[in-house]
């Protein structure tokens, strides 16, 4: 565990922020969270993504951002 904030409460601040409230989010660990705690974690934040480490390659991290931003878009186009 890291010192400071944890990524998750980052992420809760920063979309309780109107300037950063529609930015994509993506969590990444290499902890190991039990569903509840994955659960609670992603509701709390309302991160966009979460990945376990280790990371996907370059192209699989293009492919969750491209994801990202297409349901983002989607959402403002409603």
């Amino acid at each position: 565990k890291m010192p400071g904030p944890q990524g998750y409460e980052v992420a809760e601040r920063m979309r309780a922020l109107e300037s950063l409230s529609n930015i994509g989010i993506v969590l990444m660990s290499a902890a190991d969270f039990t569903s509840e705690e994955y659960a609670e974690m992603m509701e709390r934040s309302q991160a966009d993504r979460y990945i376990a480490k280790p990371l996907p390659g370059a192209k699989g991290i293009n492919q969750i951002i491209e994801e990202i931003l297409t349901i983002r878009r989607n959402r403002a186009g409603e």
